[in-house]
């Protein structure tokens, strides 16, 4: 773990925090807090940053925005609290501004989580050692791996902060003491009564972990599956454990697939990957269909990710084996392909994970075609609307689509290659119909 004046060195020419100094007046009370001053002693690259003043940072936020292009929007007007989004190189940096909740810094700290999140830095010039202060000891704690509470009330206040201790319990292996895995027990009950918007973002960044089983051994621990999940019977349980287990292992054991790795990194929404939805969907295909369809219905997801989380519950296994199976070219494999859901390359590389050990052969093909899927263009039909009207007599309607879709089942099958054989299909499939 980095000392504190490496961080302090690292700070002073750290994009926007050296240019941001420059813009304050002498002794301004203003610092460096939360998660960013946590990763930097971690020695982890951060690129959001949260800071807190003793008056209103508005003004400073929409000049530092302003200076270096950004863009900047309040996140809570009526408490003043905004945030700015800062092009640097490649990448955007994020910097949120608030006022401190209480008249002095020590009593804003209290009402914060995690005493590792609660160290600050004051921002000055040139930052030294003497500007940072952690009278809560969060230092200590990261160093020890303690996961400690600031103080008792702080996960009444906001449930949430549950599941973002679940996170920092599987992400940092921070250990929480006894009293606060007991506070966190007792207010889990309250999880309820936090917006779903919320909820969604952080069970997304919680189930994005290489170690699904751990992690939902942890919810189980503290109580939280009966919110997302319903009652569980320990049996249940047990099964749900052994299936994460196996999808953990599998994507390990794929991890020198660049292709495969990358694509399991995709965001379906913020803060939800396809590897997230993954870990959920093993879940979800074993607790009760009841169960499952409300649990979707309490995220709240967005439409994309809710139709990619459906296609991978939905998904038979089976489907897998059917992938060595094909004998079209490929036309056929990409009918086949878009025919699995609303995220076609999704479904394969879940196929893939979940099918690694027995199949490994077929897991290799899907991840080939899930390839292939996403770097090919939108595929048109071998004949169209107005073709099936004039040489076939197809009006248009429903009809036209269940030739359509005919069609393209005889391109999977590999029996149609070409337009002339689509001809002589329809031809056959239009004498069978009138």
């Amino acid at each position: 773990m980095r000392s504190v004046n490496q961080v302090c060195d690292e700070l002073n020419g750290l994009f926007p925090f050296a240019q941001l100094a420059k813009l304050l007046p002498d002794a301004a009370p203003f610092y460096l807090v939360g998660g960013a001053l946590r990763d930097l002693f971690l020695g982890r690259a951060c690129s959001d940053l949260d800071f807190a003043a003793a008056f209103d940072p508005t003004a400073l936020a929409r000049t530092l925005a302003r200076n270096f292009g950004g863009r900047w929007f309040f996140l809570d007007e009526s408490r003043r609290q905004s945030r700015i989004l800062l092009p640097f190189n490649d990448t955007q940096v994020s910097c949120d501004f608030a006022p401190l909740r209480s008249p002095g810094l020590l009593e804003d700290l209290k009402l914060r989580d995690f005493t590792i999140n609660a160290m600050t830095m004051r921002v000055r010039g040139e930052t030294q050692g003497e500007d940072f202060y952690d009278p809560l000891c969060g230092l200590g704690d990261l160093g020890s791996g303690r996961l400690r509470i600031c103080s008792r009330d702080v996960l009444k206040d906001d449930p949430l902060r549950i599941l973002k201790g679940l996170r920092h319990w599987t992400n940092m292996g921070v250990e929480p003491c006894p009293d606060t895995l007991s506070a966190m027990r007792a207010a889990a009950c309250g999880i309820a009564g936090v917006a779903a918007e919320r909820i969604r973002r952080e069970t997304g960044l919680l189930f994005d972990h290489v170690r699904p089983a751990l992690v939902y051994r942890r919810l189980v621990s503290i109580g939280l599956h009966r919110y997302f999940f319903g009652e569980v019977h320990a049996c249940k349980n047990n099964e749900i454990v052994a299936a994460l287990e196996m999808l953990g292992r599998n994507i390990q054991d794929m991890q020198t697939n660049l292709f495969f790795q990358t694509s399991i990194g995709h965001s379906l929404e913020e803060g939800m990957t396809r590897r997230a939805a993954f870990n959920l969907t093993m879940i979800l295909r074993a607790i009760e269909p009841a169960a499952a369809k409300t649990f979707l219905l309490n995220q709240k997801f967005s439409r994309t990710a809710s139709r990619a989380i459906r296609g991978y519950l939905e998904l038979a296994f089976s489907r897998l084996s059917d992938v060595q199976r094909l004998c079209c070219g490929a036309r056929g494999r990409y009918w086949w392909t878009a025919d699995l859901g609303h995220d076609a390359v999704g479904c394969l590389l879940f196929l893939a994970a979940a099918g690694w050990h027995q199949n490994r052969r077929a897991a290799l093909e899907a991840i080939a075609m899930a390839r292939e899927f996403t770097v090919a263009a939108p595929l048109r039909d071998l004949v169209d609307g107005r073709c099936l009207l004039q040489r076939f007599g197809v009006e248009p309607g429903p009809e036209t689509g269940r030739a359509l879709r005919a069609l393209r089942r005889e391109e999977i099958a590999g029996r149609v290659c070409n337009i002339r054989q689509a001809y002589t299909f329809l031809e056959k499939r239009c004498q069978k119909t009138h």
